[in-house]
C-alpha cells in the first residue's frame, strides 16, 4: 500500500522519540544500579549490554529488536504512571 511523504515522516520521528525515551531509561537504569548497589556490578553491565544490542539492531529496523525497544519504553511508562498513581493515593488514604 502506498504511503505518503507525511506518513513516513512522521512514522519516523516517532520511531525516534521511542529510540530517544529507551536510551535514557537504558542509561537511567544502569546508573541506578550502579549507584546502588556498587558491591555488585555485572548485573548493571549485563542489563546496559542488552540495551545496547537492542538499541544497536532497533536502528538496523529488525523486527523483533523493535518490538523489544517498544515493549520496554511502554513498561517504563506504566510503571511511572502506576508509581505516581501509587504516591498520590498514598498521601491521600495514610494522612
Amino acid at each position: 500500500m502506498y504511503e505518503f511523504k507525511h506518513e513516513t515522516e512522521r512514522k519516523e520521528k516517532i520511531f525516534k522519540l521511542y529510540q530517544f525515551i529507551f536510551g535514557i531509561t537504558v542509561l537511567s537504569t544502569f546508573l541506578y544500579d550502579v549507584f546502588t548497589q556498587p558491591d555488585s556490578f555485572e548485573f548493571p553491565l549485563f542489563r546496559l549490554l542488552i540495551g545496547l544490542v537492542i538499541f544497536f539492531y532497533a536502528r538496523k529496523k529488525k523486527a523483533w529488536a523493535v518490538f523489544f525497544l517498544k515493549l520496554l519504553v511502554w513498561m517504563h511508562v506504566v510503571t511511572i504512571l502506576l508509581a505516581g498513581l501509587v504516591s498520590i493515593f498514598e498521601r491521600f488514604l495514610f494522612n
